[in-house]
């Protein structure tokens, strides 16, 4: 298990595109089930994706990447975006390294991808997760996240995604 104080957890910079893309790599690897895109379609993209993507998350208040670093290695990551109505946010992608799971890291996340998006006029967030998550349902419940009733279209592979919803705190 990883040592959680040795994890920063910190917004992506442009300079970080090669450790966003070895983490999204690694996730699609070890966990393909949680995301909807594969790993072959994701390692076959040109570094101009990786880049463009780690620059388009460092600035701005409409959407963001934040990175769990180890040793300058990213050992999770979490994306936010704003979403209509504008004071709602999408979360998206969360994942953390096997070896530095159940040390409060997907938490850390979280908490800190929420803190980012009420500091830029969140007011709820959503997210999906799939059904057969458990360890991931669990997190975002004892997060406060709730049902929102919601439910995505069955994937391919017959995975069934929730909708959870958060109401933020006072808004500044």
């Amino acid at each position: 298990m990883g040592d959680e104080q040795a994890i920063v957890v910190r917004r992506v910079r442009a300079s970080d595109w090669r450790a966003l893309k070895l983490c999204r790599l690694r996730a699609l690897l070890l966990d393909p089930a949680s995301f909807g895109t594969g790993l072959e379609q994701s390692a076959s993209r040109p570094e101009r994706h990786w880049r463009d993507l780690a620059a388009g998350h460092a600035d701005g208040r409409d959407r963001s990447i934040l990175l769990a670093l180890s040793d300058r290695a990213a050992v999770g990551m979490i994306r936010i975006e704003r979403e209509h109505p504008p004071d709602l946010f999408g979360i998206y992608s969360l994942w953390v390294d096997p070896l530095h799971r159940r040390a409060g890291v997907a938490a850390r996340l979280l908490g800190e991808a929420e803190r980012w998006a009420q500091s830029v006029g969140a007011r709820r967030t959503e997210l999906f997760v799939a059904d057969v998550a458990g360890p991931a349902l669990a997190l975002y419940q004892r997060s406060g996240y709730r049902p929102s009733g919601r439910v995505d279209d069955p994937r391919d592979d017959g995975m069934v995604e929730i909708g959870l919803e958060k109401r933020l705190g006072a808004h500044p």
